[in-house]
């Protein structure tokens, strides 16, 4: 999603927003298969930053995709 297709999208994710969302798969992934283990308060915080930067971000990028949709389908009409 943040690789632009040629002729098809352009990229859909910014580079910081696809950054955010492997830090927090990453986190799933440890979360997931952590079983018995405690969460460290200091890198659950860090993880909720991510999900707030995130949440800001990502708004931000889908309504330039779909501006930039929206432009394209009017140049072709």
């Amino acid at each position: 999603m943040c690789i632009p297709m040629g002729g098809v999208r352009p990229r859909v994710i910014s580079d910081e927003s696809f950054r955010l969302l492997d830090s927090l798969r990453a986190f799933r992934h440890v979360f997931r298969h952590a079983y018995g283990s405690s969460l460290d308060e200091r890198k659950l915080n860090i993880v909720l930053e991510d999900a707030r930067a995130l949440h800001a971000g990502l708004r931000a990028d889908i309504v330039a995709f779909l501006r930039t949709i929206h432009v394209e389908d009017a140049d072709e009409q």
